[in-house]
């Protein structure tokens, strides 16, 4: 009996163990992980700001390439370069600097040179393709050197030195297709001819003097009073003219009008207007319509946004 007693009691003693259960944790709410901001991509080439009416490049004095604007602070594109060629149509600068040629590109975000060639000789630079053709024309007959672009690009040039080869096909190739942006020919000089005293009027070849080309939308004309070529180089000089007053001014500076005479002699050109026509560039001045100018501590390549351009390149003959 006692036996039986002690038996029942170690079963109810097992099963009130077996149906306890260890105290039930408090949960945890579920904490999602800190949100992570997204990483800027290294490297990465910001959007190209749109060119500016205003915007104009410089070649300056000490080599550096600048972008300018009137009233604003100058950017540079490029530290240095012996030569710099303006590609406004396509929108390209090229730059030449101790047998390096690099160019730079106005569409893209990043303005750093892309390396294209090197043993380039210090001659006139000239970069054509297809049918299309930009170099540093100034009225001279020099030496050049030309970048022929194409499938495969090559260089020419008079007795082109052996270490003369281009380095970045790649990019070439790339950018064989870059659709060009407008019409930026050169307007010349063409009829109808403006009567001028011959005691004033000297060209080789009569038929030039007189010629003259619409001068911006300023409503004159830019007529040739001198061309002549003594040796190497043209030498040039032209004259405003006011069809309506039949008078005659200085392209720059103030104007004065009046008979036509060899104080009023200016440059025959490339005179470079803005889209606007308020202003343009000759030279290493920037000009407003009227003729006042500024200098510019280096030469003016041309606008983001050009306009007209007219004129011929040459030496002032005064």
């Amino acid at each position: 009996m006692e036996v039986r007693r002690r038996i029942e009691l170690l079963v109810v003693m097992l099963l009130v163990g077996c149906s306890s259960s260890p105290p039930r944790q408090a949960e945890r709410p579920v904490v999602a992980p800190p949100a992570v901001a997204p990483q800027p991509v290294l490297n990465a080439d910001p959007a190209p700001a749109k060119p500016q009416p205003d915007q104009f490049l410089v070649h300056a004095k000490g080599g550096a390439l600048e972008l300018r604007a009137r009233g604003s602070e100058t950017k540079q594109l490029a530290k240095h370069a012996d030569q710099a060629l303006y590609d406004a149509a396509l929108e390209l600068v090229w730059l030449l600097d101790e047998g390096r040629l690099s160019v730079v590109d106005l569409r893209a975000g990043r303005a750093a040179p892309v390396p294209v060639a090197e043993g380039v000789p210090a001659d006139r630079l000239a970069v054509a393709r297809r049918d299309h053709q930009v170099d540093n024309e100034d009225g001279c007959d020099v030496p050049v050197t030309k970048l022929v672009w194409q499938a495969e690009s090559t260089l020419e040039g008079y007795e082109l030195p052996p270490e003369a080869r281009i380095t970045n096909h790649a990019w070439l190739r790339a950018q064989l297709e870059r659709p060009l942006r407008g019409d930026h020919e050169v307007t010349d000089f063409e009829e109808p001819r403006v009567a001028m005293p011959k005691r004033v009027a000297r060209c080789e070849d009569r038929e030039q003097c007189g010629l003259g080309a619409a001068f911006g939308s300023t409503g004159l004309r830019l007529v040739k009073a001198r061309d002549a070529m003594p040796g190497d180089c043209f030498h040039r000089a032209c004259v405003l003219w006011d069809e309506s007053t039949k008078s005659f001014a200085a392209p720059t500076g103030a104007r004065v009008w009046g008979p036509a005479k060899p104080a009023m002699f200016g440059s025959c050109g490339v005179y470079r207007f803005d889209a606007t026509g308020d202003a343009f560039l000759s030279s290493d001045q920037l000009c407003a319509r009227d003729g006042e100018c500024t200098k510019l501590a280096g030469q003016a390549l041309g606008w983001l946004v050009p306009g007209g351009s007219v004129g011929q390149p040459g030496v002032l003959d005064d």
